[in-house]
């Protein structure tokens, strides 16, 4: 039986009750990551399951959303089933040891994904970096990156450089990459 529209009004309040207008990212960013293989684990999703997926990442200033969706439209007309993960929501720390609403988010897309037994997984990041929740992705067939500019200064850095560099650490050792240019 589908769900109510009071069903899902519901979930929607649950899921905004995670969400801040904070930047969340906590004076020890290495936790953010040790908090998602935690998360990951009691949804039952080891690291191995997770390597499972093809995964495209996408990082980037500009144009994440509009380069997964048109991976996405190329790959699905192409014949190959995909997930597509896009949230630009900003946390913030939680009381009750539960994820926030971005990790919970990405918790969540993986679940989905394994379970659907996708062919590719479209996966954009939140804010980028090295300590990126989707940073938790392990292999990575494709990665893309939009153009950079000045975001989320307070936890990237105050000059292109560094932001660059940040969002540059989500692909550190990984072999393919694609740029695409907005027009």
């Amino acid at each position: 039986m589908p769900a109510s529209p009071e069903d899902y009004m519901s979930a929607i309040e649950a899921l905004n009750r995670l969400q801040t207008r904070s930047s969340g990212v906590s004076p020890n960013k290495e936790d953010k990551l040790k908090e998602m293989y935690k998360f990951l684990q009691r949804c039952d999703i080891s690291m191995d399951k997770l390597d499972q997926l093809s995964v495209v990442h996408v990082t980037g200033t500009h144009g994440k959303g509009s380069t997964c969706a048109y991976t996405e439209n190329i790959l699905r007309n192409h014949g190959y089933r995909t997930g597509f993960y896009s949230s630009p929501h900003l946390l913030e720390e939680n009381k009750d040891d539960m994820p926030l609403y971005f990790p919970f988010l990405t918790v969540l897309a993986f679940h989905v994904f394994l379970q659907s037994k996708i062919d590719v997984a479209i996966i954009e990041v939140g804010i980028g970096g090295e300590y990126d929740c989707t940073n938790i992705i392990r292999k990575t067939e494709v990665v893309g990156f939009t153009p950079i500019n000045f975001d989320h200064t307070g936890q990237l850095g105050a000059s292109v450089e560094s932001i660059a560099w940040h969002k540059g650490g989500c692909y550190e050792g990984k072999l393919f990459g694609i740029y695409c240019r907005s027009t």
